[in-house]
């Protein structure tokens, strides 16, 4: 016989997506608030019977739902337009009658968009240990995207220009585990495992456009940066938050 935290959270698992009218609530709202979504969850009457917990549909439903409020709240908290940080690269050239001159590449007013497509890739997986109920799954984010304005200084003059680039996707590994005695759920990872390949665009340079790789190469490193601060920060946390507001706690 299966204790009684297994069945509350398999039973939350398998009919999340389906059985409630406060789940339908709640995608019509702008805005949602963790208390009263742990309310709705608590106050739902579900029914359920020989749970399998190989049931992938029903746990890959689960994740939609999570990641379905995820996107909601990375609206929410502005999370889907961030700011890069400024960046600057040095280079000399020679010039005649000069011979060799130092220049300087300003990149600024930086952006990261795109995070708010984050959803589940494959299957998501459920397990169960002695006291504990493992959640694993794979989540993706595809098309972010990201940009600079630009400036060339050399001589005490250069060009202004622009750069925007894209990413392919990124795919995060997610492991969250549930204390079945206290009901507790704490997320053990939340990690960038890869990151596809990022293109970009360059205009502006000039006479300068030599400098466009390394222009390229220093705008991605500070944003592949933020990207993984980003997820490994505040999502991790908001990811947390929405998890441990559905899992019913006794009244």
């Amino acid at each position: 016989m299966k204790v009684l935290g297994i069945l509350n959270f398999l039973c939350l698992l398998f009919s999340l997506s389906f059985a409630t009218d406060a789940g339908q609530t709640l995608v019509e709202r702008k805005h949602f608030d963790l208390e009263t979504l742990k309310q709705h969850i608590n106050d739902a009457k579900v029914q359920f019977e020989d749970i399998d917990l190989r049931d992938a549909v029903n746990v890959n439903a689960y994740m939609d739902r999570v990641t379905e409020l995820l996107r909601e709240e990375i609206l929410i908290e502005g999370l889907d337009n961030i700011a890069l940080p400024d960046g600057n690269l040095g280079f000399n050239m020679s010039f005649w009658p000069f011979g060799r001159v130092f220049g300087g590449v300003k990149l600024y007013n930086g952006f990261l968009k795109g995070v708010e497509t984050i959803s589940r890739v494959g299957d998501a997986m459920l397990s169960v240990e002695s006291k504990t109920i493992n959640l694993e799954s794979l989540l993706g984010i595809n098309d972010a995207s990201m940009g600079y304005s630009l400036s060339v200084t050399f001589l005490d003059f250069g060009p202004r220009g622009s750069m925007n680039g894209k990413m392919e996707y990124a795919h995060l590994y997610l492991k969250a585990k549930l204390d079945i005695s206290s009901r507790i759920i704490q997320i053990e990872t939340l990690d960038v495992t890869e990151i596809g390949h990022i293109s970009t665009d360059i205009k502006g340079l000039g006479i300068f456009n030599w400098l466009a790789e390394q222009i390229s190469n220093l705008a991605i490193n500070l944003f592949k940066g933020v990207f993984t601060q980003l997820i490994e920060g505040p999502i991790k946390t908001i990811l947390n938050n929405i998890l441990c507001s559905l899992i019913p706690h006794a009244s």
